[in-house]
Parts: structure tokens; C-alpha cells; sequence
């Protein structure tokens, strides 16, 4: 949707996996169409058959996610009432899971920060990147199999990627926003400096993902150093209080706790 909401010019993407596993597929953020081998479900891309082709070739959006304010602000205006009626599903279900939180986490993060009420999405990004002081970053740490969680804040303070990540997700959890945690492959700036581009395990890096409501999941940057190589959001704010509303949709009466909702089957 963001794809199409953006109405701008798309290019394409060739990807050649050289030292990786073949039934793993590695996909862009800002696609505009999956080719027809290719299936989709809430969290993963995978290729028809055993393993994926030697190459492939994604259509891509040249309105990367940085822009997604803009284009989140264009969707408001645009959306149909059959995406609406699809996207109350979906948003529903978001806010079930992935807002879970046992009690201890939540005490545990109460116990070193203070967690705000989820206002608007800028100011709980804000809290959430604030709040990764908490760490040092050291990309020579490790879990040694410790719980995450209790090690990194009570016991090593410090961490990378894969700690800030996990810390960002729990936070944004806490605060009411649904959130999850992604690994992945980062590209910045300083890597998109030719039309061609190695990507090699240097770039392996985790980021927690939340749910926008009416948008859908979106990629939030929280590792120290990082976000200064990614491109600036087109603009701070975007117009939360224009987003579409229609009676059609099958939004619940009252919105029910965790512990009332069946969590769904991969077929639903």
C-alpha cells in the first residue's frame, strides 16, 4: 500500500545470493510487486519449491520507508473502504499479539525507566531511542546464555544490534505500541554508492519493527550510530488525525484483553 500510495516512479532490484543458504530469500523493504513464485505471510517471503532461484528480480519503490510519513499522509486520503474493512483485521490482531508482555518484563523495564503513555508515534520513537542509553554499545558482547533481558540491563549493561533491538521491542511493548524483532541486512548510504553493491555479513544487523496503524509495519532504527547513515524522514510529523474513518469496518466494540483473543492460525 505504501507503494501505491507513493504513485512514484518504481525500479528494479536484482539480487545474486552468493555464501547463502538457498531457501532463504532476501527482500527489499519498499517492494511494489512479488513475482508470482514468491509467497507472502505476516512475517516471512518463501519460494515456491525447495530452494530459490540462483537470482531474482523484485520491483521496487524509489519512495524508500524514510518517506513514510508523506506517503502515510496521502494513504489517509486515498484509501478505499475495502482496505479500511482489511486493514481493522489486521489491526486488530497486531495490537492482540504483539503487544504481549509478561508481568516480570514489564517490572523489570519499570525498574530502569520511566514508560510514557503512548501519544503519538514521533514521541514513543523518541522515548524508545532515549531510552537505548541504557546500553554501551560493544559488538564484542555476548548472551552467554544468560536471559537477554535481565543480563543486559542489571548485569553487562552494554550490547549491539541484537540487544538494542530486543530492548527497543520490549519498550515499545510496554508502551502500547505493537512492536516485533527483525534481523536482517542493513544497506545505508555509505553502502548504495554504485549501482552495484556487495553486501557482505558486515552488514547482518537486527531493528524492532511496529505497527502504524492504517500503514502496516514499519522499520524503526535504534542502534547507536546507525541511524545517523540511514536518510532523514521527509518530515518529523505526519497527519495521525486524518486518517480515514468508515462505519463498514469490523472494528470491535471494546477493545479486549490479551488473554481473550485466540492468536491466529497461519490459514486465518
Amino acid at each position: 500500500q505504501l507503494a501505491t500510495a507513493a504513485e512514484q516512479d518504481s525500479t528494479t532490484v536484482v539480487i545474486e545470493p552468493q555464501n547463502i543458504s538457498k531457501k532463504q530469500l532476501l527482500t527489499p523493504y519498499e517492494l511494489a510487486s512479488l513475482n508470482e513464485d514468491v509467497r507472502v505471510n505476516e512475517s516471512t517471503v518463501i519460494q515456491r519449491g525447495l530452494f530459490a532461484s540462483n537470482s531474482y528480480t523484485y520491483t521496487i519503490s524509489t519512495t524508500a520507508y524514510n518517506e513514510y510519513p508523506t506517503v502515510a499522509s496521502s494513504l489517509y486520503t486515498t484509501a478505499s473502504d475495502d482496505y479500511l474493512r482489511l486493514e481493522a483485521l489486521h489491526n486488530y490482531r497486531s495490537y492482540a499479539q504483539y503487544t504481549e508482555l509478561p508481568q516480570d518484563v514489564r517490572t523489570m523495564l519499570a525498574n530502569h525507566v520511566d514508560i510514557p503513555p503512548h501519544k503519538t508515534y514521533e514521541e514513543t520513537i523518541a522515548f524508545v531511542q532515549r531510552s537505548m542509553s541504557l546500553l554501551t554499545y560493544n559488538e564484542n558482547d555476548s548472551m552467554k546464555n544468560e536471559d537477554v533481558l535481565s543480563y543486559m540491563l542489571e548485569q553487562s549493561k552494554e550490547g549491539y544490534s541484537v540487544h538494542y533491538a530486543t530492548l527497543a521491542t520490549l519498550l515499545f511493548r510496554a508502551a502500547g505500541v505493537p512492536a516485533r524483532y527483525v534481523e536482517g541486512y542493513i544497506v545505508t548510504t555509505d553502502d548504495a554508492s554504485s549501482q552495484t553493491m556487495t553486501i557482505s555479513s558486515n552488514n547482518r544487523h537486527a531493528w524492532p519493527e511496529i505497527y502504524v496503524d492504517y500503514i502496516g509495519w514499519i522499520p524503526v532504527e535504534v542502534t547507536p550510530g546507525y541511524a545517523a547513515k540511514m536518510p532523514p524522514l521527509t518530515q518529523t510529523t505526519y497527519e495521525q488525525q486524518a486518517a480515514p474513518q468508515t462505519s463498514t469496518a469490523p472494528l470491535p466494540n471494546a477493545t479486549p484483553s490479551v488473554s481473550e483473543v485466540k492468536p491466529p492460525t497461519f490459514d486465518e
